[in-house]
């Protein structure tokens, strides 16, 4: 009936939700002007429409790919974008362009392969056609669970069916901006200032959106979850209508949403693009009239205090709310607060020093009366129990018994020592114009002197990470610090350009490891492994902080992990999501567009042809991210040009007067992802580019590592020629390279090198230590030679790749791999204590029970290698070490490695492994799992004798009897079939081999 349709009027019911849950930024240099509209492809591009333009997002770079204003924008199903304004409409794909309306479009949505679109009447369909329908639309369309389209009509709400039906809604008359229905079947529509709701036929609305809340509502975007967003601060969700209470950002009013094909939700703002990061609530703030809040800190006894600009504040449990705390000096600015047995101390400006109990009642004081002779500011306990008061002109210990203040003797000329910190370790430490020292007994000692050290002598605060790694802001504007262990001494890194405004107010070090730095513009937060500019995530009134100005002393880790931050107009409480700095998930790099001759070309394929003369061509590449929102770096080089690779964290790479042939442009990921590959021709000239090299996994590596091979070995196929080509091999004595050390050195900051404990031809091995948790590793450098450089190098990247991909207790794991400043291949493994297998055997065979235990464990070891696709294909005593503590064994050194499809044979032209211990195969390039059963016969062989198999004159069985005299038939027969020459006469399955081999052993 009528009445039943008609609206209730009066106040719409609103479900409260935590203030800003949206998005925290992603990336704003180089961004469009706003997009009024956002939609996200298949292929992981963003596109925008924009006032000059369409422009296309590829991770890294903003592209104009339609010149024409653009006001909506839409992707189908099957790859069309779709893009309107007052041309009209037309549609595009991988560059070619379709005009499908010449009429203005005010609204589009896709469903599918089909559109709807609002051009005076509705029009729907396809890449096809469009048709005209019996509708017009009001405002926006939006598109709900079922896939109809939805829009304001003048008969209240329509929609679209899929057979391009019109459905009439049962909303109430009048004229709405937008209508949608939920999950729940709940038809939805609303217009600036007020919203409707219809379930069964029943309707209710009223005045919930406002000026202050949603200026226009022409926003109307459902999610994956189902929440349908009204604006970054209203939303419905699950039949009700949620509003934050956050303040309105003037930087997001008509945001535009997008959901890409990774139902990561994007928020276009007048800066750039924003990324939900968490739908979860991450934020709370609580706001005071003009009333800035100095600090924040939990008491031992749980309390939650607040030193603000009229005094002291407590947090009530009951109601969540901060008030005046009772009985304290009102009105008079609190610096800092301290709760001991005996009540709290706390600093109040003009006033001085003062205890209280707990409910605010002053109990004494210690300093009573101005005090800008000193003007004292924190106050911090150690370990012992011991009060620190630190001043502009002196520190101080309190002596709670006699109540009096002790000066402590610093050097001369000392000013501010008030930035205390405590390290993971429970270590205490103090900045001051003298420099950071270390509370060792009751003495400050000096370790990083000021006015060597540091970038100026006026510390305003610091935080202390392992190592110790040391983080400074100053007093003056210009850096901030850090400071780590560079060789015998310190090394400092100034942040600057860049990374936010200049001033650095208040610094922590969370438990995380994570770093927070409060400016007067925000909170800048990095995870403390990637310190680049746009590593640093921003909270700031972009993202929903009412105040961007954080005290000098503003931020505090509370006991829950939560970070409180007290800025100029109250606090907020930040909840980090876990998720925040994940590890990055990653697609593989790719070219997204070339620029040359003034010509933008945004779809390059491989093998792409170039015009002959091109004075300058850029290349823009891409990885998108998956993860946290730091963009990810690429390393890349263009072959035959570079054959070192160059690093870009913008995404781009200019060549200036290429001759003319063939390029191949190559990319990795900084997390080690396979080589990706994208080749262009120029002119008319050739120059072949090797195969090998294509993206495609191990095998593509490999094979450009198999071009430098010595194929002289190739006609070695017989076993005569082998044995003769062994012996001749061994006869040969090669030149040492020369000794480079790079002990004392500090590795990116992070890894301190110690004594050399390994060299070889291929990689010098360092004792290091970790001074991010002071671990002790083991850092591996590859070591290269002349042309066989990169060969060589393709060799060390297979060490990390088989590595990365095998998990055992018997394999070393790889911690870290990178690419020094200086170009420098390294690896970083954990340090095993112990002995070598050569060591052991250099006082001759082992007892057969050992031998028994350990090569149980050596197969169990190279199975789960095999397991994993992975031939080891250089073992031998060198590579296996025994653990000291526990007598575990572990098999190191995978630089010969090679990854294969499970059961297959890798062929190549590279003689890959050590001679004494290489299976006939590899001499002509080729291995398979039982090329690493070869070697493991002959590591057996020789624990069982204490000579190397290549002692033998040749591989006869008679030969391998006499030197075995004394073991058992059994056991010298599957020893025998494991050194055969042929690979498919040894057994294939090296833990069942292992296995056989011990039980042999152990009876006899």
């Amino acid at each position: 009936s009528a009445s039943a349709l008609a609206a209730q009027a009066g106040s719409f019911p609103v479900k409260t939700a935590e203030p800003v849950q949206f998005s925290l930024t992603f990336r704003n240099p180089g961004a469009p002007l706003h997009p009024q509209s956002l939609a996200a492809d298949g292929e992981g591009f963003i596109w925008l429409a924009t006032s000059t333009g369409l422009y296309r997002f590829d991770g890294a770079h903003f592209h104009l790919a339609h010149p024409e204003p653009i006001k909506q924008v839409a992707v189908t199903s099957d790859g069309w974008v779709w893009a309107g304004g007052d041309s009209g409409l037309i549609a595009l794909r991988h560059g070619e362009v379709k005009r499908m309306l010449t009429q203005p479009v005010t609204g589009l949505a896709s469903s599918g392969v089909h559109v709807g679109v609002s051009a005076g009447p509705m029009h729907y369909g396809s890449i096809a056609g469009l048709k005209k329908l019996e509708a017009t639309a009001n405002g926006i369309l939006t598109v709900d669970h079922a896939g109809r389209i939805w829009f304001a009509c003048g008969k209240g709400a329509c929609a679209i069916g899929p057979s391009g039906e019109i459905i009439h809604g049962g909303a109430p008359a009048g004229e709405w901006t937008a209508a949608i229905t939920d999950d729940t079947d709940v038809l939805w529509s609303w217009r600036r200032g007020e919203i409707s709701s219809t379930r069964g036929g029943s309707s209710r609305r009223g005045s919930v959106l406002n000026s202050k809340t949603v200026p226009t509502a022409k926003v109307g975007f459902r999610d994956h979850t189902g929440r349908i967003w009204l604006e970054v601060a209203n939303w419905i969700e699950r039949g009700e209508f949620f509003a934050s209470q956050a303040p309105r950002v003037s930087s997001l009013f008509d945001p535009a949403f997008a959901e890409d094909a990774a139902q990561r939700l994007w928020i276009a703002s007048s800066g750039g693009l924003l990324r939900l990061i968490s739908p979860s609530p991450w934020m709370r703030s609580w706001r005071y009239e003009n009333n800035r809040t100095e600090m924040v800190t939990r008491t031992p006894s749980g309390r939650l205090m607040a030193g603000t600009d009229s005094g002291i504040e407590l947090l009530n449990p009951a109601d969540g709310e901060w008030r005046p705390w009772a009985g304290n000096f009102t009105g008079k600015k609190a610096w800092d607060i301290l709760e001991t047995s005996r009540g709290y101390w706390a600093i109040l400006a003009d006033k001085g020093i003062f205890l209280f109990d707990r409910e605010g009642r002053k109990l004494g004081s210690v300093f009573e009366g101005s005090f800008r002779g000193h003007d004292f500011r924190r106050l911090f306990r150690d370990r012992r129990g011991r009060i620190w008061v630190g001043a502009k002109y002196g520190l101080f210990i309190l002596n709670e018994t006699s109540m009096k203040l002790d000066r402590v003797e610093l050097p001369p000329d000392t000013l501010s020592p008030l930035a205390f910190a405590t390290d993971s370790t429970g270590q205490e430490w103090l900045g001051s114009s003298a420099g950071i020292a270390r509370l060792e007994g009751d003495q400050w000692k000096m370790v990083v002197p000021g006015s060597k050290l540091l970038f100026d002598s006026r510390i305003g605060t610091i935080a202390v990470g392992t190592g110790p790694e040391f983080w400074i802001g100053y007093r003056r504007d210009g850096a901030f610090s850090r400071i780590t262990r560079g060789g015998d001494g310190w090394k400092r890194t100034d942040f600057e350009a860049g990374f936010g405004p200049l001033t650095t107010r208040a610094l922590l070090r969370d438990r995380r490891g994570w770093i927070w730095r409060g400016t007067p513009e925000g909170v800048f937060v990095s995870d403390g492994k990637h310190l680049a500019p746009e590593d640093w995530l921003s909270l700031s009134t972009a993202n929903g902080f009412p105040n961007e100005s954080v005290s000098n002393f503003g931020l505090f880790e509370d006991t829950d992990g939560s970070v409180w931050v007290s800025n100029d107009r109250g606090v907020v409480q930040v909840t980090p999501d876990a998720h925040w700095f994940d590890p990055i998930s990653v697609s593989p790099p790719r070219v997204t567009a070339l620029h040359f001759n003034s010509e933008l070309r945004l779809w390059p394929s491989n093998a792409e042809p170039l015009p002959d003369s091109i004075p300058e061509l850029k290349i823009d590449f891409a990885q998108w991210p998956a993860g946290a929102p730091r963009l990810p770096a690429v390393h890349y080089r263009l072959w035959p040009i570079e054959k070192e690779w160059r690093y870009s964290a913008a995404g781009s790479a200019t060549y200036r007067s290429l001759p003319a042939g063939e390029y191949r442009f190559d990319m990795q990921g900084d997390r080690g992802d396979q080589v990706q590959s994208f080749t262009f021709r120029t002119g008319a000239v050739a120059m072949p580019v090797s195969a090998g090299w294509v993206a495609g996994g191990a095998a593509g590596a490999l094979g450009g590592a198999l071009l430098l091979g010595w194929r002289r070995n190739r006609s070695r196929r017989e076993k005569e020629s082998y044995w003769k080509a062994k012996n001749e091999f061994l006869s040969a004595k090669a030149d040492d390279p020369e000794e480079v050390s790079k002990s004392g050195q500090t590795v990116d900051d992070r890894y301190l090198l110690g004594e050399r404990i390994g060299k070889g031809g291929f990689a010098d091995v360092y004792r290091g230590t970790d001074l991010r948790d002071n671990a002790t590793v083991a850092v591996k450098f590859l070591t290269t030679d002349g042309e066989l450089e990169e060969w060589q190098r393709s060799r060390f990247e297979r060490e990390a790749a088989a590595l990365a991909l095998i998990h055992h207790s018997g394999v070393i794991p790889l911690l870290d791999t990178s690419i020094t400043e200086g170009g420098d291949l390294y690896l970083v493994m954990p340090m095993i204590e112990g002995q070598s297998l050569r060591a052991l055997l250099s006082a001759g065979p082992l007892e057969r029970k050992k031998v028994a235990d350990w090569i149980t464990e050596i197969g169990d070891a190279l199975a789960s290698a095999h397991a994993h696709g992975v031939l080891h294909r250089d073992l031998k005593p060198e590579n296996i070490l025994i653990e000291a503590q526990f007598q575990r064994i572990v098999v190191i050194d995978f630089g010969a490695a090679t990854i294969i499809e499970a059961g297959l044979s890798h062929h190549g032209s590279l003689m890959l492994g050590s001679f004494d211990y290489m299976a006939p195969e590899q001499v002509q390039g080729r291995s398979s799992p039982a090329t690493d059963v070869y070697s493991f016969a002959a590591v057996v062989f020789e624990m069982c004798t204490g000579v190397r198999y290549r002692s033998l004159t040749d591989g006869t069985e008679v030969g391998l009897r006499r030197a075995l005299s004394g073991f058992s038939d059994g056991f010298l027969t599957e020893l025998s079939r494991g050194l055969a020459y042929n690979p498919e006469m040894r057994p294939q399955h090296i833990a069942q081999y292992a296995c056989l081999l011990a039980g042999h052993l152990r009876s006899y």
